[in-house]
């Protein structure tokens, strides 16, 4: 997965805590240890991460998106079918013919072996 979308990712799980923090403590100012201002810088920040993260993250999706389409449109082809054509060629180039293949191509019936009747 992409870097950046990584990190984003992280940032805005962040803002969503941040945010359902400052929710529940604001529900229950009784109980908490935070005032209200702290609540709504909390909460200001949350928002903001929130909205870094989504937009951050949604435009990374975007352009892997698009990058892998402009590669497919360009008839490059992904690491795991250049890995496959590269062993096939090489198996073709280095591949050992049987004994028993050998044979049957020069005519000879049955590997070369006689049959005792």
């Amino acid at each position: 997965m992409n870097f950046a979308a990584l990190i984003l990712s992280f940032v805005l799980g962040l803002g969503i805590v941040l945010t359902l923090i400052s929710d529940d403590a604001t529900s229950s100012f009784d109980e908490s240890e935070m005032t209200r201002t702290t609540a709504k810088i909390m909460r200001g920040i949350g928002v903001v991460l929130m909205v870094i993260g989504t937009l951050g993250f949604g435009i990374t999706i975007v352009d892997v998106l698009k990058r892998a389409h402009q590669r497919l449109a360009q008839g490059e082809k992904r690491k795991l079918e250049q890995q496959i054509e590269k062993k096939a060629t090489r198996s073709a180039t280095l591949g050992k013919i049987s004994p028993a293949t050998k044979d049957l191509e020069n005519g000879v019936p049955n590997g070369g072996f006689t049959e005792i009747v």
